[in-house]
């Protein structure tokens, strides 16, 4: 299918790109050789007969192998206009074979399609000439308007004039059902019947006497009500009823507990005691699992307590063993170690690397070793320390001497 490459306006430049493959490998992208602008054809509206002079130019691999560009430049040719177009190659070889193919299609203004209706609204309003189209129209009927002012020696209302009009036209001749004017109506004959109702209640006010309550006067006769005579289910008067009933049975069990403290001598303990009581409990009669009592453990009984191990148990055994026996390092022991470190106790000395900014007391003392054993060589620019087989620098640091002042720079890794 050959590409449309969209609608353009008369005398606009079209860009075509287009690209050739490999006869073998569809994939593969190839040159086209010979290809120039006379080997490229426009043809309108589906004629045989290419455009004479049709401003089209060429740019082979402009991007890159096998990606071409065809630019065409319609305002050349008084040919171009309103139409559709294609546009082919001749006589070009791509891969040892001679093309002849079309490559792509667009159109200037086409009909029907959004540049052709832009431009005819464009003309009909404001290109064309009085009377010819809409701005024409335009024109006349404000001229007639002004003609019949003159006329008739009318002004136009101002807005002001206008919406005085409106707001003072009789609301009676404007009664159509929906109209604003309907609206009105129906608001006047409420407002006509609220007044009927404040002079009825009035009246009867005046016959009876009577005055209408307060808020307050309201407010006060609810609250003042009898409960007794207003206990529907699910009423705040029946809910104050129940909180009643709940309140004399708290007075009743408060007078029954202090009846029965006053019977019996006794009194409530105090909180202080209830602790004193439940942590000077013996754990022997409290042995249920899974209870503190359980866990301390049964001082007589129980071989598995906490008291057991910490307290009971003999040394060797449990908790308290370890304890005491971490306690029963003596000075000997301590020595006899010490010792053991220093004539027994072996350690590697480093291998190739540099000695660290913060060593412990091993790598400190295993490096002052390996400097005083191993073989290390010193030249004008370089000492080196090697390692047990002397021959590999395990590390080393660059030296100088200008004849004043000797420096030895700081230890790095070999090689």
């Amino acid at each position: 299918m050959v590409p449309y490459y969209g609608d353009f306006a008369d005398d606009d430049t079209v860009n075509m790109p287009f690209n050739t493959f490999d006869s073998n490998d569809p994939s593969g992208s190839v040159t086209a050789t010979d290809l120039i602008a006379s080997d490229i054809f426009v043809h309108k509206d589906g004629s045989a007969t290419a455009i004479t002079t049709d401003g089209a130019t060429i740019d082979i691999d402009a991007p890159g192998v096998g990606a071409h560009m065809v630019t065409i430049d319609t305002s050349v040719d008084a040919a171009y206009g309103a139409g559709e177009y294609a546009v082919r190659i001749n006589g070009v070889t791509v891969d040892g074979g001679t093309v002849n193919a079309w490559i792509g299609a667009f159109s200037i203004e086409r009909v029907g399609g959004a540049l052709a209706r832009i431009k005819l609204i464009e003309t009909a309003v404001i290109a064309n000439a009085a009377g010819a189209d809409v701005a024409a129209d335009i024109i006349a009927l404000k001229a007639e308007t002004v003609l019949i002012l003159d006329d008739t020696n009318a002004t136009l209302p101002t807005a002001a004039e206008c919406a005085v009009a409106v707001w003072d036209a009789v609301q009676a001749s404007h009664v159509t059902a929906g109209s604003f004017g309907i609206t009105a109506s129906e608001i006047a004959s409420i407002l006509v019947d609220t007044g009927s109702i404040q002079s009825e209640t009035t009246a009867i006010l005046d016959d009876t006497n009577a005055t209408l309550p307060t808020a307050a006067e309201c407010a006060v006769a609810v609250w003042d009500a009898v409960q007794a005579s207003h206990v529907n289910a699910g009423s705040f008067g029946i809910t104050a009823s129940e909180i009643a009933s709940i309140l004399v049975d708290t007075g009743s069990i408060q007078t029954d507990t202090t009846a029965i403290l006053d019977d019996t001598n006794a009194t409530l303990p105090t909180a202080e005691e209830c602790a004193t009581a439940v942590w000077n409990r013996d754990a022997t009669s409290n042995q249920t699992t899974g209870t503190f009592g359980k866990a301390i453990g049964d001082p007589v009984a129980d071989t598995e307590t906490i008291y057991d191990a910490v307290v009971k148990d003999a040394a060797g055994i449990n908790v308290a063993t370890d304890i005491v026996a971490l306690n029963d390092i003596s000075t000997a022991d301590v020595n006899a170690q010490v010792v053991d470190v220093l004539k027994t106790d072996t350690v590697t000395l480093p291998g190739q690397t540099a000695p660290p900014l913060a060593p412990t007391f091993e790598q400190m003392i295993s490096w002052l070793y390996k400097v005083l054993r191993n073989r290390t060589n010193q030249t004008s620019t370089q000492w080196s320390l090697l390692a047990d087989d002397e021959s590999t620098v395990d590390a080393k640091a660059t030296v100088s001497d200008d004849a004043t002042t000797a420096i030895k720079q700081e230890i790095v890794s070999g090689p």
